[in-house]
This record gives structure tokens, sequence and C-alpha cells, in this order.
């Protein structure tokens, strides 16, 4: 007798910061996806209470290290809310992700 086979799918870890810039209402969003993901679209979202997400920009995953995937991009910000990274998964073996949200001033 064998027990049925479950399959299970795993979601990416994605981490997300900002950083001014010496530029004025230009910000620098970036951050990492675990485990690497090469090529997966990320798109930086403006969150609005009662409102769909925004994608304000996007950019790839680049390849950063054995583990793990790294992505950047300057962003020109015109409203201050909740923003956070959606990384698109292609490959069938995981799951696309959220990053936490960050409030920006």
């Amino acid at each position: 007798m064998f027990s049925p086979v479950i399959t299970e799918l795993l979601a990416v870890r994605v981490s997300f910061h900002i950083r001014h810039t010496s530029r004025p209402g230009r910000m620098r969003l970036y951050g990492a996806v675990t485990p690497t993901q090469p090529g997966a679209r990320v798109d930086f979202q403006w969150l609005r209470h009662g409102h769909r997400p925004v994608i304000v920009s996007s950019t790839v995953a680049r390849k950063g290290s054995l583990s793990s995937s790294r992505f950047t991009r300057i962003v020109s910000i015109r409203h201050a809310g909740l923003y956070r990274a959606y990384v698109r998964v292609s490959d069938g073996k995981l799951l696309s992700h959220y990053s936490r949200t960050i409030r920006i001033r």
C-alpha cells in the first residue's frame, strides 16, 4: 500500500529596501529574491486603501549570488504612501510573492 503523492509549491522570499538618492523626488528601490530567480519580473507597487495596487515601475531580477537574485531601480516617487515589490516567477516550481510594505513620506 502506498500513500498519495502530495505536491507543495513554495513562494519566493522577497526582501525590499528604499534609499534616498542625491536627486530630490527620486529613490532607489532595491532588494533580493531567494531562491535565485534571474529574469523574474519585479513590479514596484504603490498601495492605496480601497484601490488596486498601482505599478509605478518595474525591472528584472539579475543574478546576485548562488542563492539569490538582486534587483534595483531608481524611481521618481510622486506620491507618499505604502510601496512593495512583487516578484513574478515564471518557474512552475515556485510561486510569485510580495515583499513587506514600506511607507515613503
